[in-house]
């Protein structure tokens, strides 16, 4: 399988003056998946229709390393300089064109974890986040090196890089969401639980009345002449 249909299903247009090579090496990468691609020029195209395979329904972070990118989706393009950084919903239209040889690092991060972590991850696809400055530079620098020596440690060592390098993803695509921010679905999940725990803990609503309420009733009325009396004073 070409490593462009590894993650999702796209039509593929070779250059014209060059063969079509495609080299892909994939890391399983805890929850997360970590591919260095390495590619001739190159253009594919995803039209509307649903994942062919559970392991499509993701986002997938790209880092350029070499050679020139462009993509397309939700009606953004972005034009990536190696270093340089973006995501795309695999599971949406997009296209990509590479002019010519090129090489860049996937980690295809699964939707519903990315979700949880960053309310409005749609709204960040095909937009560039700069990986010569600031928290980008971190990213993709930390994402470079665990490719980079992937083979040099045990799978437990580099499953446990997996969660900083999300993390870190997730710092980088917050830098360039639109304004427009909500709580994640996850902060939200949290504080719906606390409110269901706060309400057990609490008795039930007929009691939560003020105290004067709670007594019987010829001693409410007592205690409300007395608060008569004391008003009239």
């Amino acid at each position: 399988m070409p490593w462009c249909r590894e993650y999702a299903h796209v039509d593929i247009t070779p250059p014209r003056q060059a063969p079509l090579l495609n080299e892909m090496d994939i890391y399983a990468w805890n929850k997360l998946r970590l591919s260095s691609v390495r590619s001739n020029g190159i253009k594919l195209s995803r039209l509307p229709q649903k994942p062919l395979q559970s392991n499509h329904d993701a986002y997938l972070g790209v880092v350029l390393l070499s050679g020139e990118y462009l993509l397309e989706q939700a009606g953004r393009e972005v034009f990536l300089r190696p270093g340089d950084m973006t995501i795309y919903d695999a599971t949406r239209p997009h296209s990509i064109t590479c002019p010519g040889p090129f090489s860049k690092l996937l980690v295809s991060i699964p939707r519903v974890l990315l979700e949880q972590r960053l309310a409005g991850a749609e709204h960040c696809t095909a937009r560039t986040i700069p990986g010569h400055v600031g928290i980008g530079a971190v990213a993709a620098e930390f994402i470079r090196s665990s490719s980079a020596e992937a083979q040099a440690m045990s799978q437990t060592t580099f499953d446990a890089l997996s969660e900083n390098a999300l993390e870190l993803f997730t710092l980088a695509l917050q830098q360039i969401r639109p304004p427009a921010s909500q709580l994640s679905r996850s902060r939200s999940l949290s504080l719906f639980s606390i409110k269901s725990q706060v309400e057990k803990l609490l008795p039930p609503r007929s009691w939560i009345l003020p105290c004067w309420l709670r007594l019987p009733a010829y001693r409410r009325a007592t205690s409300m002449n007395c608060w008569q009396q004391n008003r009239a004073r």
